[in-house]
């Protein structure tokens, strides 16, 4: 348990293994698609409008890819916490007649997959250069569904507050750190007061950028399962000044999602690996390109920022 006072006397205490409380996210109006999307594409494009019950659905599919697709309506039921009905309405609300529409569409995508015997054995036929090819058209899809399923809405917000926060601190824990600071290190050179924490100044140092959060800020916490505890807790302090949070996060029932005013979904599953940050970078390349051609300052910092290092490069 770390413990904190900030400036007013309040004491702050970050415990790592705290448990929070889930808030519950309203679903909005579902808009069926006449189309049949794979079940990747349907979550991808329907992920506001499920419920917090559904959005673990979901959670468990994508994470269980081709076990769900074996599983019977009482078993996903069984494995998600949830009821049958529930399930059902999990069903019809991505677009499909009911579970056994959504289980025969990802049986039949699971079927047309490349299954990871296969894959091993083109590896040792194809040797390195196959690996390649495989992973980039691998990334390349998550790249579309990534395309698919943002929330432009909460995206064009996300410049926005950008733009017109006092600061931006940028959040992250684990690998997710070094795509923290990379969004952090471009808003900076686009004139932005960005700030990177995470545990790479460690506990205390992030802890003392935490407490100096305000509601004119705007944080920017990305993280992935499985959750590091200081994310959330540093999320949870920023909330309580009335700090405005976005999470760019793959779990949509997570407690990140949770604790976040907006979530920006990037999904990390592939078949050829267990995860991949591509569309996590894709993401922030898109926000620091946004930034830059709405930011004001963004042309005068670029033009001070190459005075200043030009004679230092060869």
């Amino acid at each position: 348990m770390h413990i904190w006072k900030n400036s007013q006397n309040r004491i702050i205490i970050f415990q790592p293994q705290a448990r929070y409380k889930r808030a519950a996210l309203m679903p909005k109006p579902i808009q069926k698609s006449p189309d049949k999307a794979n079940v990747r594409e349907a979550i991808a494009n329907h992920l506001n409008a499920l419920s917090d019950l559904e959005r673990k659905i979901a959670d468990y599919t994508l994470a269980n890819y081709r076990e769900a697709a074996m599983l019977s309506i009482g078993e996903l039921a069984g494995a998600c916490g949830v009821s049958n009905t529930t399930i059902n309405r999990y069903a019809r609300n991505l677009g499909y007649d009911g579970y056994h529409e959504y289980r025969r569409t990802l049986r039949d995508e699971i079927s047309e997959k490349t299954s990871l015997t296969l894959l091993k054995g083109m590896v040792r036929q194809g040797g390195s250069t196959e690996i390649l090819n495989i992973s980039l058209k691998e990334d390349s899809r998550l790249i579309d569904g990534l395309s698919d399923g943002i929330d432009a809405a909460a995206f064009e917000d996300t410049v926005a507050r950008i733009l017109s926060a006092r600061r931006v601190f940028v959040l992250g824990n684990g690998s997710s750190a070094y795509l923290a600071g990379y969004l952090a290190f471009n808003l900076l050179g686009l004139g932005i007061d960005a700030q990177e924490f995470g545990d790479q100044s460690g506990v205390e140092g992030a802890a003392r950028r935490a407490l100096q959060i305000t509601d004119k800020d705007l944080m920017i916490a990305i993280a992935f399962p499985r959750f590091s505890s200081l994310t959330i807790d540093f999320v949870t302090t920023a909330k309580e000044t009335g700090c405005h949070i976005i999470a760019i996060t793959s779990s949509l029932s997570g407690p990140l999602a949770h604790n976040s005013d907006a979530v920006l979904f990037a999904p990390p599953r592939r078949d050829l690996h267990s995860g991949s940050g591509v569309p996590a970078m894709a993401l922030i390349e898109a926000i620091i390109t946004a930034v830059t051609a709405s930011a004001k300052s963004a042309e005068d910092a670029a033009s001070r920022l190459s005075t200043l290092i030009d004679h230092h490069l060869l």
